[in-house]
């Protein structure tokens, strides 16, 4: 764990003010499980985190409050969690009296939800919680595994208070409620919204017209969990029965966060500050989240899977990055790329085709596969091609990928499936132009395969197979024969047939 010695030669340190509050860089520790006691609290302040916004209590007592289940998927980069423990009123308001009690620096915000009727008990839990010592608010109307998970789950809202990403979903009932509980405190308020919906934006700019310090995205999305397709009753946890929805929350949920930073610096202009949560866990997602609006940067995730010591290095590569780009603070960076993007009517797409380094491909054939696009065809080399890289002692795969430029539509796919760096780039120029939404009976491949025009009698068409692949590949109408799955020599076609033996394709006319 990095702990800090001399503060003065701090590489955590990038100090700005934010609504009065002096914060030692914009990095705080999103609520949640790394915040529930006073040991992370002091934690966090040694490894120079800038804030943390304790574990989020609920008044009155949380109605779902079970066990954590967590699990963590490090291929898929996600964390999902079915049940969790909150705080009552009475454990957070210890919890926030000692977290100032042991730390200096570190910034402390209330996560708090009331989850009864009225605004008048949200202002009494946030009047409770600023006698405690907390350095802001942070009204929490973005969990998703409260009311919402019942409703996503069809059960009957009715006899339950509406609460977490439910209730951030009216952008009336969430500004009228920010708006009550600044009249009844002094200190800085911040509302963390949902991103369930698509409902951040439009409740972000009433909630900011009320005069609230800030706000902030949700970084948890509810998804049905991985499935036992052998067992459908078996859930991915330990020591718990039934299935159940979950939240899902880390690297997976980058572009998504990243979107709704944007969406909601879209609507509220540059004026606002905004804390983008969601995806973060290094300094190149970080440059990211500031870049499309964020003014500072919540974690939670990686805190959980790291723990606290890998901020510093985060920060030493951000400030790396800043200073080769010219960016004197982190305030530098915002907004680039809200300036940047553009709608899908505007933008530019350029004539071109893929370049394949026939000497660098070693014949794999996953270029030849993908079903959109049938420009590239594995063909024997040249046998003086081959007896020369030999005689140079250079080794050849016997097949080559070779390119049909009329046929190549420039999407990038075969550069992506392609396991050789650089074997296959892209390059400019007007090679296909008109050809690739054009009519099936007039592209290249109709002409190389022999294909009968459209309503013609039946006919059968033969070509030759590369290596037994191109039937995998083929995602074209009619019938074919088990041959084709195999390395059989010749490849039978036929036309306008009703049904598809070998890999289900459609057949034309049908859905």
């Amino acid at each position: 764990m990095h702990v800090r010695t001399d503060p003065a030669d701090d590489v955590t340190l990038m100090p700005f003010e934010q609504a009065g509050l002096k914060y030692r860089n914009p990095f705080i520790v999103g609520s949640g499980p790394t915040s529930k006691t006073i040991a992370q609290l002091v934690d966090a302040e040694r490894c120079g985190w800038g804030g943390s916004s304790i574990k989020l209590v609920i008044d009155p007592a949380p109605y779902i409050n079970k066990e954590p289940r967590y699990r963590w998927y490090p291929k898929e980069r996600f964390h999902i969690f079915t049940s969790e423990k909150r705080l009552n009123l009475e454990e957070g308001l210890r919890l926030m009296e000692g977290g100032r009690k042991h730390t200096k620096e570190i910034i402390l915000m209330a996560n708090i939800t009331y989850s009864g009727p009225d605004a008048e008990g949200w202002v009494a839990l946030s009047r409770k919680f600023e006698a405690a010592g907390a350095h802001a608010l942070e009204l929490n109307v973005c969990c998703p595994n409260m009311s919402f998970n019942l409703d996503i789950a069809a059960e009957d809202g009715t006899t339950r208070p509406c609460s977490g990403a439910s209730l951030g979903q009216h952008p009336e009932a969430v500004a009228h409620i920010t708006r009550e509980v600044m009249k009844g405190v002094k200190i800085p308020v911040y509302v963390k919204l949902t991103g369930e919906g698509g409902s951040a934006p439009k409740v972000a700019k009433p909630t900011l017209e009320t005069g609230c310090a800030g706000v902030g995205n949700g970084g948890t999305r509810l998804g049905v969990p991985p499935i036992d397709l052998y067992n459908l009753k078996k859930n991915l946890y330990g020591l718990q029965d039934e299935l159940s929805m979950g939240c899902y929350s880390g690297p997976w949920m980058r572009a998504l966060a990243l979107r709704d930073v944007y969406e909601i610096r879209r609507t509220i202009g540059p004026d606002g500050c905004i804390i983008g949560f969601g995806g973060v866990h290094d300094w190149q997602s970080a440059a990211e989240m500031f870049m499309v609006g964020a003014d500072m940067i919540g974690i939670c995730t990686q805190t959980m899977i790291q723990g606290f010591g890998f901020l510093p290095h985060l920060i030493r590569n951000l400030k790396r990055y800043m200073q080769e780009m010219g960016f004197k603070d982190h305030h530098a960076m915002r907004d680039l790329l809200v300036r940047e993007i553009v709608t899908a009517d505007k933008v530019t797409i350029r004539d071109g085709l893929a370049i394949i380094d026939e000497e660098a491909c070693i014949g794999c054939t996953k270029c030849e596969l993908p079903a959109h696009c049938y420009a590239i065809e594995m063909k024997p080399r040249d046998a003086a091609q081959l007896a020369k890289a030999k005689a140079e002692g250079r080794k050849l795969s016997k097949m080559v990928a070779v390119l049909e430029g009329a046929d190549c539509c420039s999407c990038n796919t075969c550069i992506d499936v392609c396991p050789v760096p650089g074997t296959i780039t892209l390059g400019k120029g007007d090679y296909h132009k008109d050809k690739y939404n054009s009519p099936l009976v007039a592209s290249e491949l109709d002409k190389r395969c022999g294909y009968a025009e459209p309503g013609a009698p039946e006919a059968v068409a033969t070509f030759e197979p590369s290596g037994g692949k191109i039937a995998a590949k083929l995602g074209l109408p009619g019938t074919f024969t088990s041959d084709e799955l195999t390395d059989a020599p010749k490849v039978a076609y036929v036309t306008n047939a009703g049904t598809d033996v070998a890999q289900g394709c459609a057949v034309p006319g049908d859905d």
